[in-house]
């Protein structure tokens, strides 16, 4: 029984699958959602880019964003 519990507890604390930070396993799922860690797939280049990193993989990175000719 106390296995049993163990292994759905609520409080206690399991590793996020993303950061590897320590989440209580009822707030796991809401921190996955936000983890910056997380992979975003690239709406443009469909690579995995992690969500931190988004932003500048988009603008900067990716290697299907449009870019300007300086020369017109």
């Amino acid at each position: 029984a106390m296995q049993k519990h163990l292994t759905e507890c609520l409080y206690q604390r399991i590793q996020c699958s993303y950061c590897e930070n320590l989440v209580l396993r009822k707030d796991k799922a809401t921190h996955e959602q936000s983890c910056t860690h997380r992979f975003i797939q690239c709406r443009l280049c469909n690579a995995s880019v992690r969500a931190y990193a988004y932003i500048e993989h988009e603008n900067i990175k990716c290697p299907m964003i449009l870019m300007l000719c300086a020369q017109g």
